[in-house]
């Protein structure tokens, strides 16, 4: 049997969408400490705003309008979801202890997946939101193993929890096994092969290849961001924004359209033949970056990370904290207007015969964009008591 690559004694915290950077911003009104990585170009420029009020506008500020999914979820699919992890989690071959507290339970059943998964895709089968939710569920911890707490690991033990992961995940979904010939005891690494399964006896061969390729995608870009981020210098916002669109694993959701809502779309319509299409996808990674990262900052500034679009555009464009808040802000809403623009022109390529799938893939993107919204605003856990004001807008101190 495999062995955990990761010191089984680190804590486990959640983020949310995948290197969905974390979300938990409780004591926000607490001055954050920023000598945990004092040397860092993005540190030092943070620094010069610590302990000033940051704003991070209402969900109507950075809602394009898109009707988003349901917001309710059946009762019995998040008691079977539920089940699913906590029963994992008490299988007695789950070597990894972090994955055994009881905050850690708590943290699983609070990430609140099932919601996010029905409102991404509200179209889904009550099979494949299971089988989603579950790949949601553990996709978190997985990520957050080397995300929040990469400075306590060696970059050998990043690249091989790396590897076992990638080596779980092509086994699943590229060989016809019905069982892993080493089930690895670490609970988030081994949930790759129950959910890559699930949708391989499902799914075409050409799906799960494709799903496969996201997900390996993903898994190497967030293993290697770890490297890039210890760096002392800061690469350009361009470059930072590249590598949040590899890492940030919205492709791959993307991709679980498909499986989700069982269509197929025509092949010159798809993003890697048809360049509309590949720069709508781009746009929607850049959508949920960008909502993902200014979500984020709270957590981040207290536990002194400072790898998020906004230290970027304070370092590279001069600006303070809120006025980068504020361009973050302005550079979705023109993804926004990109997107619209990029439909109009596509529809204006699809012939009658396709019309409908391509117009339904579309409707697809905008769950994924209006999901990601309505959960990352919704949760409590995620902005904090005494956080959001009167008119929707967070507040915390930097």
């Amino acid at each position: 049997m495999a062995t955990s690559v990761l010191s089984p004694h680190l804590p486990v915290t959640t983020s949310t969408t995948f290197s969905h950077h974390s979300h938990d911003v409780s004591n926000s009104h607490e001055s954050h400490d920023h000598s945990l990585a004092p040397d860092l170009p993005l540190a030092k420029v943070v620094r010069k705003s610590s302990g000033t009020t940051l704003i991070i506008p209402n969900m109507k500020e950075l809602n394009p309008g898109w009707t988003g999914g349901p917001t309710v979820v059946d009762t019995t699919v998040r008691s079977i979801i539920l089940d699913i992890a906590l029963d994992l989690l008490a299988d007695p071959e789950c070597l990894d202890r972090q994955y055994k507290t009881e905050d850690t339970r708590q943290k699983i059943a609070g990430i609140d997946a099932d919601r996010l998964v029905a409102m991404m895709y509200p179209r889904a089968g009550r099979m494949q939101l299971l089988n989603m939710t579950e790949f949601m569920i553990w996709g978190f911890p997985w990520d957050d193993a080397i995300d929040d707490v990469a400075e306590m690991q060696q970059p050998g033990d990043i690249d091989r929890y790396r590897d076992e992961t990638l080596a779980v995940v092509n086994s699943s979904l590229l060989s016809d096994l019905d069982e892993p010939p080493n089930p690895h005891p670490n609970p988030a690494i081994q949930s790759f092969w129950d959910v890559g399964r699930a949708i391989r006896a499902d799914s075409p061969d050409i799906l799960c290849q494709r799903v496969a390729g996201h997900v390996s995608g993903f898994i190497v870009s967030s293993a290697a961001s770890q490297t890039v981020r210890k760096g002392i210098e800061a690469t350009s916002t361009a470059e930072y924004m590249q590598r949040r669109e590899d890492n940030i694993g919205v492709y791959m959701l993307l991709e679980l359209l498909f499986y989700a809502d069982k269509y197929v779309l025509p092949m010159q319509w798809r993003p890697e033949n048809n360049h509309l299409m590949k720069t709508i996808w781009k746009e929607v990674g850049l959508m949920v970056t960008i909502v993902n990262d200014l979500l984020s900052l709270a957590k981040e500034f207290r536990q002194g990370q400072y790898d998020n679009l906004v230290p970027f555009l304070m370092y590279h464009d001069d600006l303070n904290a809120q006025l980068a808040v504020d361009r973050a802000v302005q550079m979705c809403r023109e993804s926004y207007n990109r997107f619209y623009q990029l439909e109009a022109q596509l529809y204006e390529q699809v012939g009658s015969h396709d019309e409908g799938i391509v117009k339904a893939h579309v409707h697809g993107l905008k769950d994924v964009v209006m999901g990601n919204l309505l959960w990352s605003y919704s949760l409590e856990r995620y902005v904090g008591k005494g956080v959001i004001r009167e008119d929707g807008s967070i507040a915390f101190v930097i």
